[in-house]
């Protein structure tokens, strides 16, 4: 027995003439346990004996590349499709996106306003191993089955889990193994909540409240730091699956050590979504935390005479974010699933305020101190250290701003130890981030790329 397009297409038993003999149903491959429990509803099934398998694909790898803005994105797009003996299938959201995503790679692009005909023969073509890469929206797929797919890539944040397992499927469906990569950034969410937004759903209506909902599990997916694989299995209900996979970018990393966070820095992570609590989104929450003044907090010229606010100015703002995730993880705080989504205290979470006394939390463990020194690191060839420290003399002069306020001494023999071969590799080093990769990020790797001198 299939299952219809929709779940609401289902007859009831009676109507259906079904006897009272047991029958089975075969949902599709992403169907979660709430639509199977549409399904028994309306079968009349009483009792029902529901298993759900086949979620678990351990030749599938797994993982997801942060990038910030849509360069580091084309970077790591040219990247992964750098084997030309591979087929790879790259999912975007929009048919905009599918025309300027593949007339910068030079792949095919196919999209649902594209007439029949011309989508059949790019179908055939990519079939038939004559294209190699196709860049599609998700109208691509839906009859299209072919087997050695190697990379399915998704540029932008699919609005679910659902949508993004079952076009990351596509890949390695030859048993072979493949990879399935979600480049992803946060404001990638905003491509998706426009489109529940002009879904026609009303405000508060229970189906926009799921949509955003399963957003949001999407997000969870992308920025977890566990095992996807278990992730995808207990999403869709499917048990006995390993905590560790071995196929996922987070089993397979050298996974860093944690270290325990300051009860104060946890005290004011509480703090300042207690105050802001139901108003504010995790970036201003974390923008006021460090210090750091934002279109919203320039209005609010009360915001700076809060207690807390610039308390973590000595940390990043990445890891400011991270500490927030990991007040909401523990169960201390809950983020909102609308359009703009705003976090507030659990009752948990108040109670630990309250006291004072909050459970003990982790993060990964930064650089240590032995990394920060002014001397060049082990592995840090001390001709690059030197070139790029007269480079940022000479930037520091023109600007008539201290050395230190282009780049740390740390940061540059992060760099002369990395030796980033581009704006994405350039982004990763501790230090370097979006706004000074865009005034320095090409002067560089402009340096690093010059001969060393007398080489």
């Amino acid at each position: 027995m299939g299952v219809p397009a929709s779940w609401s297409d289902w007859p009831s038993s009676e109507s259906a003439g079904w006897s009272s003999t047991r029958p089975t149903a075969s949902p599709p491959g992403a169907t979660t346990s709430a639509p199977s429990a549409d399904i028994a509803r309306s079968l009349a099934l009483r009792d029902p004996f529901i298993s759900v398998t086949g979620f678990n694909r351990s030749t599938l790898t797994l993982s997801v590349v942060r990038c910030r803005g849509e360069r580091a994105k084309r970077e790591q797009l040219r990247h992964l499709l750098r084997d030309p003996a591979q087929r790879a299938l790259v999912y975007v959201g929009t048919v905009k996106a599918a025309e300027e995503v593949a007339a910068d790679l030079g792949a095919v692009c196919y999209h649902g306003q594209q007439d029949a005909a011309l989508r059949r023969r790019i179908q055939e073509d990519f079939t038939q191993g004559r294209s190699r890469v196709v860049v599609a929206t998700s109208a691509f797929g839906m009859g299209v089955d072919i087997a050695d797919i190697r990379r399915v890539i998704h540029y932008q944040l699919p609005g679910s889990v659902e949508a993004y397992y079952q076009e990351a499927g596509r890949a390695g469906r030859d048993g072979q193994p493949a990879e399935c990569t979600l480049l992803y950034s946060p404001a990638d969410r905003d491509l998706q909540a426009f489109f529940i937004e002009q879904s026609g759903l009303e405000d508060g209506s229970p189906l926009r409240d799921h949509a955003y909902a399963r957003l949001g599990q999407m997000m969870a997916y992308a920025e977890m730091r566990e095992c996807r694989h278990a992730r995808i299995a207990d999403y869709f209900g499917e048990e006995g699956v390993a905590r560790r996979c071995g196929a996922c970018d987070n089993c397979l990393a050298a996974r860093p050590p944690e270290e325990p966070v300051p009860v104060d820095a946890i005290i004011a992570g509480l703090a300042a979504v207690a105050r802001f609590s139901g108003r504010v989104g995790l970036a201003n929450v974390a923008a006021v935390l460090g210090g750091r003044r934002t279109r919203w907090s320039a209005a609010q010229s009360w915001v700076e005479e809060l207690p807390f606010h610039g308390t973590l100015k000595s940390w990043s703002d990445d890891r400011v974010r991270l500490l927030l995730a990991e007040l909401l993880r523990a169960g201390l705080g809950r983020q909102s699933s609308g359009e703009y989504p705003v976090v507030e205290l659990t009752q948990s979470g108040r109670e630990a305020l309250m006291r004072g006394a909050p459970p003990p939390l982790t993060l990964p463990a930064e650089a240590s101190t032995a990394s920060r020194r002014s001397t060049p690191q082990a592995d840090a060839p001390v001709e690059t250290v030197d070139r790029l420290r007269r480079w940022r003399l000479e930037t520091a002069r023109a600007a008539s701003v201290p050395a230190y306020v282009v780049f740390h001494d740390s940061t540059l023999n992060a760099i002369a130890a990395a030796r980033p071969a581009s704006l994405a590799d350039l982004l990763r080093v501790p230090g370097v981030g979006d706004s000074k990769l865009r005034k320095y990020g090409e002067e560089v790797l402009q340096v690093l790329r010059t001969p060393a001198a007398g080489g």
